[in-house]
């Protein structure tokens, strides 16, 4: 093989190795968003179980130890 073979060989290993690294970063963004949301839902769910939709006024988180 000539020389400008390898090197369009090692030039197109190098581009799929950026598109890999950029598709991980976007993977690990996305799984970060997700575990956000998940967590933002559970506060959600926690806040309705605490019965701060009751007919009742919201009571501070500290109103439960007393």
């Amino acid at each position: 093989m000539q020389l400008s073979a390898w090197a369009a060989i090692l030039a197109t290993a190098a581009l799929l190795a950026t598109i890999a690294g950029e598709a991980a970063d976007a993977l690990r963004a996305y799984l970060r968003y997700r575990r956000i949301k998940a967590e933002a839902e559970a506060d959600v769910a926690q806040h309705i179980a605490r019965g701060l939709t009751a007919d009742k006024p919201p009571q501070p988180p500290h109103a439960e130890l007393n």
